[in-house]
């Protein structure tokens, strides 16, 4: 009446018996959570009116199932059928779906206009930027803006009473208006009652963890959607979900497997029915990407999970470089200290015995402490050779190392509030690892001071 609307469905699905469903759903329904799902924070949720429609006219397409006929009559809603070949009665159909267009298509990035592309022109394909949610943003907006726009239409005598009581003549208004005179109904029925009876069913499994659902595109191939995972607090809930993970190894692989209620274009939420008292329990989405809900669909995820597993391939190539590039330079380092400790021991005029090696470890990890300053060495500077007066000595408190020529830590003698934090001691044995570090530091300082 008044071409009031209610409610709608907006999707990549094919017309069919779910998405007609679904249309009818939505039009018996609250919109508050749905409004601010979607963002529409300056729309009141009370211009949207939760109606059941006692009848219907439909043409004879997507309507006309048996499938279609025996949900709707569970809620109590008949169908009414344009005539075969009988297209002029379809007019008032048609004039409100061309309005639509009009009013949401043809102002979109990628329309058509409802016409075909001409030859070199690009095609709405690519010229496409918007999602799914935003396809059904801008539709509620312009469904609200369609609903609650004055209308150019002259008052009957009972519509002047309106006028003149400055209630704006709306399809909004007039349509509560009808309501208030018991010419259009109200949907008194319980929204859970509703889901039950129009939402499509989907095929999860409880976990120890929350309910994952089946990706609906593999066939008998079991693999979860990632990574939506669904929990609740209800205690039939809990005691599935422990269950699932205490006994899973003692039954068949679908033995916790059953069906759930869902909304394709929200993934936030899902719904189980109590098969013993026919309970509709909620189960909310639990995700670490916060954003991903409110801007993608089932049939999103499934995408990014397809490109996902195509960029994990380079991901993991890429990881296996890397750890080549890094077992390359370790090998490198291997065999350059190996060779120096390979010098070492030959500048030696005997091989040192095992007790020799083993000696004086306190004292070597003391010296060898000294070469490094907060776990990184100490780097001789390239004037070492210099006076006392032409070093720099950096800031008051910090140790300075001078090396000798011969490669070995030698007292620096320190300046006023400097320290000298080695031992001036020529009898205080070094390890074989301190002096090769020292002569491979002091080699580095001659070659940068080349």
């Amino acid at each position: 009446m008044y071409r009031y609307i209610p409610g709608f469905y907006l999707g990549l699905d094919a017309p069919s018996s779910k998405t007609v469903k679904l249309a009818f759903l939505h039009a018996m329904t609250d919109k508050a959570e749905w409004l601010k799902f979607l963002g529409l924070d300056d729309v009141p949720p009370e211009d949207w009116i939760p109606i059941r429609f006692s009848s219907a006219l439909a043409d004879n397409t997507d309507l006309r199932t048996a499938e279609v006929h025996s949900a709707l009559a569970t809620i109590g809603t008949g169908l009414l059928h344009v005539p075969v070949a009988r297209s002029d009665m379809n007019s008032p159909a048609e004039v409100s779906h061309h309005q639509m267009h009009r009013m949401v298509d043809h102002n979109m990035l990628g329309t058509t206009y409802g016409r075909r592309s001409e030859r070199g022109e690009e095609s709405a394909d690519d010229r496409a930027r918007h999602t799914v949610i935003e396809g059904i943003r801008e539709t509620a907006r312009a469904i609200h803006t369609h609903n609650t726009m004055p209308l150019d239409v002259e008052p009957t005598l009972e519509m002047r009473k309106l006028v003149e009581a400055g209630i704006p003549l709306t399809r909004l208004n007039l349509t509560r208006w009808r309501i208030n005179q018991g010419k259009v109904a109200l949907n008194v029925l319980d929204e859970d009652e509703c889901r039950i009876k129009l939402l499509p069913r989907t095929q999860g499994v409880f976990t120890g963890r929350g309910v994952k659902l089946l990706r609906p595109d593999k066939g008998k191939k079991r693999e979860f959607i990632e990574p939506h995972r669904y929990i609740s607090t209800h205690p039939l809930m809990l005691s599935k979900f422990r269950q699932a993970k205490n006994e899973r190894g003692k039954h068949a692989i679908d033995f916790f497997d059953d069906d759930f209620l869902h909304d394709p274009f929200k993934t936030t939420e899902i719904f189980y029915r109590n098969p013993v008292d026919g309970e509709l329990i909620p189960l909310y989405l639990k995700i670490r990407d916060r954003e991903l809900p409110y801007e993608t669909v089932y049939d999103d995820v499934l995408e990014v999970m397809q490109d996902d597993a195509v960029n994990r391939y380079f991901v993991l190539e890429a990881q296996d470089q890397a750890r080549s590039k890094m077992e390359a330079g370790q090998e490198i380092t291997k065999r350059e200290a190996e060779a120096e400790y390979q010098a070492a021991l030959a500048a030696e005029e005997k091989p040192p015995s095992k007790a020799k090696l083993r000696a004086n470890k306190s004292s070597n990890r003391d010296r060898e402490a000294e070469l490094y300053q907060y776990g990184m060495p100490v780097l001789t500077p390239p004037d070492a050779d210099a006076s006392d007066d032409d070093l720099d000595w950096g800031d008051p408190g910090e140790p300075a190392v001078i090396l000798a020529d011969d490669g070995m830590p030698k007292p620096s003698g320190g300046k006023p509030g400097h320290d000298a934090p080695l031992s001036s001691s020529p009898s205080a044995p070094t390890s074989l690892l301190a002096q090769s570090l020292a002569k491979r530091r002091n080699r580095e300082v001659a070659c940068g001071s080349d």
